[in-house]
């Protein structure tokens, strides 16, 4: 399914012609953005926050009754001391919420994120260059897998909405995860929910700006293996033997060189989204 999606990075396109941006803001939740795909959506969806003052369920409750159909992404920023209470899972809807922040200006939050997966949320992961627009580079960058030659702004929507997203520090790394039984029948990729009988086969393809230094497979809070590699381009299995029965969150981080020595940043690091595994075995 890798060969039939193609990359493309929120702040620049590894391809020619025209690319469709998504329009965004704050909503009244100050740590909450909104995404649009549509003309007239932003507009509503601004006027939902509005409506719906500090409250997300609020917001939620105006976006039913206002929009005909899902054409916003809700996309929580991760801030000190915010979106981390107990009761969050109270304020989530998976309608409108299917990424997360986990790379911004200040800092990467994979920890907060972890947070989000054990409290219920499922949601895979995004970069945003937050306050560092006059930055001489971009602190953060989205990554997507959309069909090829799939330019648009509902191309893009349905790529967040998918979870087929990696998010990055600013380089242009990529990175594609897939899971699979051993025997490659079950096949499942970044974004997916599914089941797989016995161990789980995972598979990364990564490319990087410089050369790559590592890898780490995780599973739920656990790194539980990690790859030294020497390329600019790898792709790697990893087995996982006995993952136990039940539900894992399989994610991947990739880490590379510094592209220049004396620049910003010194290296570069992306995180896939993830696969939720049922294990069956």
């Amino acid at each position: 399914m890798q060969a039939n999606l193609r990359r493309v990075h929120r702040q620049q396109q590894p391809f020619r012609g025209r690319f469709d941006e998504l329009r965004h803001f704050r909503s009244i939740d100050p740590w909450t953005r909104l995404c649009g795909g549509g003309q007239e959506e932003p507009c509503r969806a601004k006027a939902a926050a509005k409506a719906g003052g500090h409250d997300l369920r609020e917001v939620w409750s105006k976006l039913d009754e206002w929009l005909s159909e899902k054409k916003i992404v809700a996309i929580r920023h991760y801030h000190a001391n915010t979106h981390q209470t107990d009761d969050l899972i109270e304020t989530y809807n998976p309608k409108y919420e299917q990424v997360v922040e986990i790379i911004q200006t200040r800092a990467e939050s994979p920890r907060w994120v972890q947070s989000l997966w054990r409290k219920g949320f499922r949601v895979g992961v995004v970069g945003s260059s937050d306050h560092s627009r006059n930055a001489p580079y971009p602190m953060a960058m989205t990554g997507l897998w959309l069909p090829e030659a799939e330019h648009t702004r509902e191309s893009v929507l349905e790529g967040l909405t998918s979870r087929r997203t990696f998010a990055t520090n600013g380089v242009k790394i990529s990175a594609f995860l897939s899971a699979s039984d051993i025997d490659g029948k079950e096949t499942l990729i970044m974004g997916d929910e599914g089941e797989i009988h016995g161990p789980t086969k995972l598979t990364v393809m990564a490319s990087g700006t410089t050369r790559i230094e590592s890898v780490e497979f995780r599973r739920n809070d656990d790194v539980i293996h990690v790859e030294t590699v020497t390329g600019e381009e790898v792709s790697i299995d990893y087995i996982d033997e006995n993952p136990g029965p039940g539900e894992h969150i399989y994610w991947v981080k990739v880490t590379q060189f510094g592209e220049l020595e004396g620049t910003r940043p010194d290296w570069g690091v992306a995180y896939t989204s993830p696969v939720w595994v049922t294990t069956i075995e």
